[in-house]
């Protein structure tokens, strides 16, 4: 595999990203990074949105060439790439900085995976640092990684000479081992709530397997899993094993990953007489929003449809309910939105009663969506109708859509505002999202919402 190909440069990052679908956000050690995951790229590329981030290991100044510059670098990459719901991968150092970053912002990370990981021991290259000048002193240093030792290939070998040869390199090589070890994490463990997958060789000899026992011991939800005959990069020496692992674990914590699967959806029926809809026997959620915010693309997009939801350069065109079956399970509801629609006032007083009408009374609703184009700020007739809602006890998900459309500083200032205007006469924000029709952000952390609600369906 040449991952190499997939590499994106910008702003101050380069990473690899492939794939569609839950975020695994893979950090790799301080020797490799791409070349080791191989496997773990080509394997889950196809499921999961697989995302590797080369950390400044050798580029980063001095002073900032340690666990904490490095779980700092990896933050600036999460709300550079706005990633939200992320599994964090860690190897080694990465495991390390992965620890940290879950630490640190908690609200960015659903679960984590440490293999071979620093953070509470580790014995680096079996307790002495090589010779730069001698390949074969080096050669045996770096098979202690592995339990097979034919794993230290030529290629590896000559990589790492060439990296502990270059004096500013191994300069920052050493800074980091010495971060790594005054960087314990010890008692923050019992802090970690999310689930953690644990996937250790039992003959790592730098981070011993009572490292994963300790590590097992004090994280909450977590579950450790041993590969026999392997050693510290589980990943490189036994990829089908450690693939496996990963994805049996990854399917029972990500339930709602099939449930995101859309297999089927059809439109069922277009009216304004609520006796007309569909028996009310399965949950449902309807769409509302201003004109010309992107409902049918949203709709569209989550479905995996191109034309399922008509889109329309006119605003306004949506003027009934429009029920659809998704999966034979549950109905999307294309509601008449509201705003600047070319349309008679007669006629959206009609739109609005029959739309007041259908959320008020309809059973089976178990949440309307609003979306609010992000790239505008706080507009009276969103804060009208949220206000509305409330007033009505109707439960609701705001969605703000078309954030591929504008910079992350200016995303954060309209959402921002959007919430300081809610907490005017809100005591608690409702739940929000942000979502791209055109990158399909925000699919899976919908369809979590929808796997989540409809546990609690029950007429």
């Amino acid at each position: 595999m040449s991952s190499e190909h997939y590499t994106l440069k910008e702003d101050k990052f380069e990473y690899l990203e492939k794939g569609e679908g839950h975020t695994l956000l893979v950090l790799h050690g301080l020797f490799g990074a791409l070349s080791n995951f191989a496997d773990v790229i080509d394997g889950f590329s196809k499921n999961y949105r697989v995302i590797v981030p080369i950390m400044p290991l050798y580029t980063n100044p001095l002073l900032k060439t340690s666990v904490g510059g490095m779980a700092n670098y990896i933050k600036d990459f999460v709300a550079y790439k706005k990633l939200e719901n992320i599994t964090l991968l860690g190897n080694s150092l990465g495991g390390h900085v992965a620890l940290v970053c879950a630490l640190d912002i908690p609200d960015k990370i659903h679960s984590m995976v440490l293999t071979g990981s620093s953070g509470l021991y580790e014995n680096a290259f079996g307790g002495s640092f090589p010779r730069r000048e001698d390949k074969e002193y080096l050669r045996q240093k770096i098979a202690v990684t592995f339990y097979d030792q034919t794993v230290a290939t030529d290629e590896l070998v000559d990589e790492v000479y060439k990296i502990v040869n270059d004096r500013s390199k191994l300069i920052r090589i050493l800074a980091m081992a010495k971060s790594a070890i005054r960087h314990n994490m010890a008692n923050d463990l019992d802090k970690f709530k999310m689930p953690t997958c644990l996937i250790w060789g039992k003959n790592d000899s730098i981070t011993p397997p009572e490292v994963a026992e300790e590590f097992h011991k004090h994280l909450d939800d977590s579950e450790l899993h041993w590969i026999d005959k392997c050693g510290h990069a589980a990943m490189m020496e036994h990829p089908k094993e450690f693939n496996q692992i990963l994805n049996d674990w990854l399917s029972r914590k990500i339930s709602y990953l099939a449930s995101m699967k859309v297999t089927s959806s059809e439109f069922v029926i277009s009216n304004t007489d609520l006796a007309k809809c569909p028996e009310p026997s399965i949950p449902e959620y309807s769409f509302i929003g201003r004109s010309n915010v992107g409902k049918s693309s949203l709709i569209n997009m989550v479905c995996d449809r191109k034309k399922l939801a008509k889109t329309s350069q006119t605003p306004g065109k949506t003027q009934l309910i429009n029920h659809f079956i998704i999966n034979k399970e549950l109905y999307f509801v294309d509601l008449p939105g509201y705003g600047f629609a070319k349309s008679s006032k007669q006629n959206r007083n009609i739109w609005s009663k029959f739309t007041h009408n259908y959320l008020k009374t309809r059973k089976n609703l178990l949440y309307t969506f609003v979306l609010i184009d992000s790239r505008l700020k706080p507009q009276k007739p969103d804060m009208e109708f949220m206000q509305w809602l409330g007033q009505n006890r109707i439960p609701f998900v705001i969605i703000f859509t078309k954030i591929d459309k504008l910079s992350s500083s200016v995303l954060n200032k309209n959402i921002t505002a959007y919430k300081k205007e809610l907490l005017k006469t809100w005591e608690e924000l409702p739940i929000s999202i942000l979502t791209s029709s055109t990158t399909k952000y925000g699919k899976e952390e919908f369809w979590k919402i929808i796997e989540e609600t409809n546990k609690s369906f029950d007429l």
